[in-house]
């Protein structure tokens, strides 16, 4: 699994943070099966990103282009922080 940390991040930076490391995480996922042909397992760990971010921040922009693009994503809650697990495996 990857993990980012976006907690020091307010929005817009948040949002412009969030997308650049998506689409970096999705070109290495397409530049590997290019050039093996098929996933390892070891790749199935690119499938699952999380992006940690502040419980205060507004993750609006976020969820509404993780809908658009029709990725599955799921937040969790912790005492300071919310935890977005977002799923390229179906996108």
């Amino acid at each position: 699994m990857i993990k980012f940390d976006l907690t020091p991040y307010q929005c817009p930076q948040l949002f412009v943070q969030f997308k650049y490391q998506l689409k970096r995480v999705i070109a290495k996922n397409n530049q590997q099966l290019t050039l093996t042909g098929e996933m390892t397992q070891e790749d199935e760990l690119c499938h699952v990103i999380t992006f940690l971010h502040l419980q205060e921040v507004d993750i609006t922009d976020i969820e509404n282009y993780l809908k658009l693009h029709r990725f599955k994503y799921q937040i969790n809650c912790y005492m300071h922080n919310k935890e977005l697990l977002v799923n390229l495996k179906n996108h």
